[in-house]
């Protein structure tokens, strides 16, 4: 009896964090879409379409530099959940120890890199802009960005770390705080007349600030998780690199696959087609977090319930999520589709116009963005990866490609429907097949393999 009852209480735990950490992420994208509704009117007139397509282009690379951490933010994810599961800090604090000293490498090398490439590239080629001044202030928020990048590698592990506790919901609350200096930052710089360089790094230098501060109150409540070296060692840097590097293909992958459009635009039609992909694209993609929103907390109550043997309630709770996010989508796509040209129009100041085949594949890829999501959560608890790297790396391939090709053909809506086509061939259906099977594995065994079974 008292077993049960325990069951039942981890159980309540779990849905309870989780549903905190949803309500909190929801109030977070909440405000992180307000400041896109601040931000573009505020930033598109004032830089013009060029440059703000640059800025647009720099966030998709933050994107690709996001692949230097190998894969071990995920993986800490999963690991901190199971390791909290088993019962103490101690573990979780090896863990920790371990990631900040290796991302800390990272950076040093990364830095060392940069500084000896970054003088001799040719940014007007790159942005695909003709104008010398133009590149140059493209060049040197570059620089910004990567150095921010550098320094945020092992302060951004804070929120793997929270999640992994199910602690989302302070993570939540640090990101909407980022939102918030994000848009006090980039006002401030206009309203001083600053040039395109400042302004980015007054944009991505906010999330760096909140997570310091939020590593502060992490250690200040759970001394024991305050990095240090003495904790660092090979078996579990050994665990983090093997669970990460599945983790580290797959990431690149999806980096690859879906954050390519606006270089596919820039390069196929020139900077200000970005801006016309770029907007329109963010204000759905807003829908898609949102949503993300309801299904991130589950990946580590997932891989808690599955440390702890409980394979029905994670079979339960993964197909609530799942009808439930494809409902919520269907019906935020319909409305996007609907009126989602009405609102870029007033958005932009009248500055873009995006069309109705472009509209109607977002509207799409929301719906499946957002299931994908879902479905994601428990094939990372269940360290089910392998799967989707190679379903993901052959829909980067194809999706480029088709991107390419339809853009020449249908202009700027070309590029989401290259993603729709190529996900939906190469990851629907795949799953659709796969994903119930494995199901009913887990079923049959019971409990769960250790999380560095490579799958």
């Amino acid at each position: 009896m008292t077993a049960g009852l325990e069951g039942f209480a981890d159980q309540d735990r779990r849905l309870r964090r989780a549903a905190m950490t949803s309500a909190s992420s929801l109030v977070a994208r909440a405000v992180n879409f307000a400041s896109l509704l601040i931000l573009v009117p505020l930033a598109v007139p004032y830089l013009g379409a060029e440059r703000y397509g640059i800025w647009m282009t720099l966030v998709s690379l933050t994107s690709f530099l996001g692949v230097a951490n190998l894969g071990v933010g995920n993986a800490l994810v999963t690991l901190v959940a199971r390791g909290h599961a088993g019962g103490g800090d101690e573990e979780v604090s090896r863990y920790i120890s371990t990631a900040v000293v290796l991302f800390g490498a990272i950076a040093a090398v990364l830095a060392l890199v940069g500084a000896g490439v970054i003088p001799f590239l040719p940014w007007g080629r790159i942005f695909n802009v003709p104008s010398a001044g133009i590149a140059d202030q493209g060049g040197r928020a570059a620089v910004a960005v990567f150095v921010v990048f550098l320094l945020s590698m092992p302060v951004g592990l804070i929120s793997q770390i929270r999640l992994g506790y199910q602690e989302g919901y302070v993570a939540a609350w640090f990101d909407g705080a980022a939102s918030v200096v994000a848009v006090l930052g980039v006002a401030g710089a206009i309203a001083l007349n600053m040039q395109l360089p400042v302004i980015v790094a007054a944009a991505v230098a906010a999330p760096l600030a909140t997570g310091t501060v939020n590593w502060m109150l992490l250690v200040r409540r759970r001394p024991a998780l305050i990095p240090s070296i003495g904790k660092v060692d090979l078996r579990h840097a050994r665990i983090l690199l093997r669970s990460g590097g599945l983790y580290f293909a797959l990431e690149l992958a999806i980096i690859v696959g879906f954050s390519s459009d606006n270089f596919v635009a820039a390069q196929v039609l020139g900077p200000a087609a970005v801006t016309l992909y770029a907007v329109p694209s963010r204000l759905a993609l807003a829908g898609v977090g949102v949503l993300s929103a309801f299904a991130m907390p589950l990946w580590p109550a997932y891989a808690d319930a599955l440390a702890r043997g409980d394979v029905p309630w994670v079979v339960r709770i993964l197909r609530r999520s799942l009808i439930a996010t494809t409902a919520a989508a269907v019906l935020g796509a319909t409305v996007f589709v609907l009126a989602g040209g009405k609102i870029v129009d007033v958005w932009s100041r009248g500055k873009v116009h995006p069309h109705a085949s472009l509209l109607i594949g977002l509207g799409l890829w929301v719906i499946l963005g957002s299931a994908g999501n879902a479905l994601a959560m428990f094939l990372n608890a269940a360290h089910i990866v392998r799967m989707q790297v190679v379903c993901a790396t052959l829909m980067a391939v194809a999706n480029i490609l088709l991107s390419i090709a339809l853009a020449r053909h249908i202009g700027v809506s070309g590029l989401i429907w290259g993603t729709v086509i190529s996900y939906s061939a190469l990851v629907v259906v795949p799953y659709a097949f796969l994903v119930p099977r494995l199901l009913k594995q887990m079923q049959g065994r019971g409990d769960e393999r250790p999380v560095h079974a490579d799958r």
